[in-house]
């Protein structure tokens, strides 16, 4: 009897002890990260019917739905960095190019300048790892920043959705 006594104080001292409420934090759902990034950039895009946003390494990719799980075959981003630096646009499409050039395996490349409803621009084709890859950059300023409109494609895929990626690319306003 003294050990049952001694067994159950022993129990409720244990149970009467504080404890902190565990704060469950609400998970954030693939949809909800999309919606919040595509929210907080100053620019809005009109995607064809047939194209879905990825969020992947820390920004939104766009892609035909029927490149599957492999988006990185073919997709579009746009990029505005951050700079430590004032540039103009042609600096700064020199100094990325200059860094491309250093750390790819580009095989052929072309820059042409043009005027847009953005102002200057710059379109920067190339190829990489012997044009097995292709890409189009097209370097803009708004409101001072810098901005890169980047599509990547094997190039079996490149002409195919070239028309989908210009089309979407005259849709880019910004919000400002």
């Amino acid at each position: 009897m003294k050990k049952t006594i001694i067994l159950l104080l022993f129990l409720i001292s244990l149970g009467c002890g504080s404890y902190k409420k565990k704060k469950i934090e609400p998970k954030i759902t693939e949809k909800k990260k999309k919606e919040n990034y595509i929210n907080s950039q100053d620019y809005i895009i009109t995607l064809p019917s047939y194209w879905r946003a990825i969020f992947s390494h820390g920004y939104m990719n766009y892609t035909p739905t029927k490149i599957g799980e492999n988006f990185h075959n073919n997709k579009v981003y746009i990029l505005s960095p951050k700079l430590n630096e004032s540039l103009t646009l042609k600096k700064f499409v020199k100094k990325h190019t200059k860094k491309e050039n250093r750390k790819e395996n580009i095989s052929s490349q072309t820059m042409v300048k043009e005027q847009s409803r953005f102002g200057e621009i710059y379109i920067h084709n190339y190829k990489k790892y012997n044009g097995l890859y292709k890409y189009k950059e097209i370097f803009l300023q708004h409101d001072g920043k810098f901005y890169m409109f980047k599509y990547s494609s094997e190039s079996s895929l490149f002409k195919i959705y070239l028309n989908d990626v210009n089309s979407i690319f005259k849709s880019l306003k910004f919000k400002n």
